[in-house]
């Protein structure tokens, strides 16, 4: 299995098709041979692939079937130039039962890592989809796996890990501390699942965004949340018309210090994301109806304050989205002089999808580019700081129905360079 894995992702360099910028250099792309496709779907939005980096360098986590035909998580180290350096490891799985493990989370723990998945069962009577997590020594050899004890039945949100001072798990409500000795801390609740996680202070930062439904019936207003709380309907005598009207409702909690959230007219399920830079933390998400488009945006948020009343009002256009639909969820990394969003966004043609970016300075200039527009489908790309500049953003690249790879390219910036207000 180690070697069949590794010769599948041998990475060889292609051409690069992307429009240069100014300032910007995007690298010729690095791609897998054929991968199998995952056989599991999951109902929420998730990057193609995890990736984190510690003192020794970077480690990617992707999903592919086994000899079985059960998903797996993968992981393995990549070097400078976005090659597979060492053996692939192959994470166990933690339920009894045949499950398939999708939707992986990686966070770097000292010379290691810190690993989440979710397994979805394949057979029999459905029981809950289990979380689980493991920790990686700093040659990806994985521990006894351990289950995640999540209350919610259904897994509206993936796992995720990040790590700060102190390494953080979430699971659909709730968050753990990762103990000293590998064990988790006594579940705490965010009130919201969480779409991306980061730790810009001693405690985690969470985002979530939700379709809103409001039911208009004989002059009542009903407020729920998709699939969340229920409303109940008043007795009223006479013909009632229901009507439902659509918004999105963007969530941010910071443990212990602040919870808020803020409802748009549109209607989208489109997920954001969050991540810092050691001082602000920025969020990024689709503002606009995914039937008919609209702008990617992003704002900062201070750590001192978390004033999210403000950040609302100084929100930058990243770029823009095409009317689509689907799983659909940007990614943020920061190197400490910049951040930098990517996002899946409809070619030109609407025949197939690219890979966008965009970075965000300390003054808030903001410099557009292409990262992937080639004629293959380019999708739920991630992305992470190598230092120096220099930023590498992978995704999956689906071909045909049969047909995958995973594919990155570097980004690197100049030390100077023009940027648009």
């Amino acid at each position: 299995m180690r070697g069949i894995l590794f010769s599948l992702l041998i990475l060889h360099p292609l051409s690069a098709l992307a429009q240069p910028v100014p300032g910007v250099k995007v690298s010729e792309e690095v791609s897998s041979d054929l991968l199998r496709r995952p056989s599991a779907q999951v109902s929420f939005n998730t990057p193609a692939v995890a990736m984190a980096k510690d003192r020794r360098g970077v480690a990617i986590a992707w999903v592919m079937p086994g000899s079985e035909g059960y998903d797996r998580v993968s992981v393995a180290r990549l070097d400078a130039t976005g090659h597979i350096d060492g053996p692939v490891r192959v994470i166990p799985l933690a339920a009894p039962y045949p499950t398939a493990a999708t939707a992986p989370s990686i966070a770097a723990a000292g010379q290691g890592f810190t690993i989440t998945w979710l397994e979805l069962p394949v057979s029999g009577p459905p029981p809950s989809p289990i979380a689980a997590y493991c920790r990686l020594d700093a040659d990806l050899n994985p521990s006894a796996p351990s289950i995640v004890p999540f209350f919610n039945n259904v897994a509206s949100s993936p796992p995720m890990v990040r790590s700060g001072r102190t390494t953080w798990i979430t699971v659909g409500s709730q968050i753990w501390q990762l103990q000293a000795d590998g064990s988790l801390g006594n579940p705490l609740s965010a009130g919201l699942p969480g779409s991306d996680m980061t730790v810009a202070t001693d405690f985690p930062q969470v985002v979530s965004g939700q379709r809103v439904i409001t039911s208009v019936t004989c002059g009542s207003l009903l407020d729920g949340t998709d699939g969340g709380s229920q409303s109940s309907f008043f007795n009223i005598v006479g013909p009632c018309h229901l009507t439902n009207h659509f918004g999105y409702r963007l969530q941010f909690l910071s443990l212990y210090t602040l919870s808020t959230s803020t409802t748009f007219s549109y209607d989208s399920n489109a997920a954001p994301a969050i991540g810092n830079d050691g001082r602000d933390v920025l969020i990024a998400w689709f503002q606009g109806a995914e039937s008919s488009g609209g702008a990617v945006v992003a704002t900062r948020l201070d750590t001192s304050t978390f004033d999210f009343p403000k950040a609302l009002q100084e929100v930058r256009v990243l770029g823009t989205f095409a009317p689509d639909s689907g799983q659909m969820r940007p990614d943020i990394a920061a190197d400490g002089e910049r951040f930098v969003v990517v996002w899946r966004a409809l070619s030109p043609d609407r025949r197939s999808y690219d890979i966008e970016g965009a970075s965000i300075n300390r003054s808030g200039n903001v410099i557009p580019f292409s990262i992937a527009t080639t004629t293959s489908d380019e999708k739920d790309p991630s992305v992470i700081a190598l230092g120096s500049g220099t930023f590498l953003v992978a995704y999956e690249k689906i071909d045909s129905a049969t047909e995958r790879r995973i594919a990155g390219r570097f980004v690197t910036f100049e030390s100077r360079s023009h940027a648009v207000r």
